[in-house]
């Protein structure tokens, strides 16, 4: 006598049932675009800045074995590394401060995701 599952199977049928495939939508839009804009120029500084110059070397220079380091007119000593890391632990601190102060104003659009509030799911 055959169990119920192997009656109900037909016959070179698996047990087994793939998922069904997720495919990416193509977003456009502003954002999408600005985003695409953003990366263009940060890539585009990325690999032309080495080339540029200033007082005769390099707008951006390490200069290791000198312990200097030249950023367009600015000259950096060892020395001078806590202040440049209190600047950027300041500039940290208040990217996170503003990005929570004001992520929260402004008008709430809905982009398909959910936007964080449990909706109320009516039994029937």
């Amino acid at each position: 006598m055959k169990s119920d599952v192997d009656a109900n199977k037909a016959p070179g049928a698996s047990m087994y049932a793939s998922a069904e495939k997720i495919y990416p939508r193509e977003m456009k839009g502003r954002w999408d675009s600005l985003s695409k804009l953003a990366t263009i120029t940060l890539l585009g500084l990325f690999y032309v800045v080495p080339w540029l110059t200033w007082d005769d070397r390099q707008a951006v220079l390490f200069d290791l074995p000198a312990r200097k380091f030249y950023l367009v007119g600015l000259t950096l000593w060892p020395q001078d590394f806590p202040y440049l890391a209190m600047l950027l632990i300041i500039a940290a601190l208040s990217l996170f401060f503003f990005t929570a102060l004001l992520g929260r104003v402004g008008p709430r659009r809905s982009s398909g995701w959910s936007s964080g509030r449990r909706e109320r799911v009516r039994s029937g």
